[in-house]
């Protein structure tokens, strides 16, 4: 269930992380190998996907679930199994860095889960 913030994203930019030198955690504790195939695929052909929000927490990025907002086509749901398909795929992932909102309602994930770590990730 998401929760999203009352007040409006603050960007503080866009970047494209390369996903094998840089390290993302995201909150899915499996990730679906039918969807993964499909954005793979779509990566081969050359399409562009809408940027991932994330928050840079020096150290690492997190995927900033919280940030995904149903009013903004920008900033789509989540962005994990885009950012596992671009970590296989060897292609930057985009993504939009947000701050993280300084008063609630607002919900980051543990980063239990590091994305390039995909043998840890259950696949369905």
């Amino acid at each position: 269930m998401a929760i999203h913030q009352a007040k409006p994203l603050i960007v503080l930019g866009e970047a494209e992380l390369s996903l094998s030198d840089e390290v993302l955690y995201g909150w899915e504790k499996w990730v679906g190998a039918e969807k993964i195939g499909t954005f793979m695929d779509a990566i081969d052909r050359g399409d562009r996907f809408p940027r991932v929000a994330v928050t840079d927490r020096g150290t690492h990025f997190s995927l900033a679930y919280w940030a995904n907002r149903d009013d903004d086509p920008e900033v789509p749901d989540g962005g994990h199994h885009r950012s596992v398909a671009h970590y296989l795929a060897r292609v930057p992932l985009r993504v939009l860095v947000v701050a993280t909102p300084a008063d609630p309602p607002y919900f980051e994930f543990n980063e239990s889960f590091e994305i390039r770590n995909i043998t840890n990730i259950p696949i369905y």
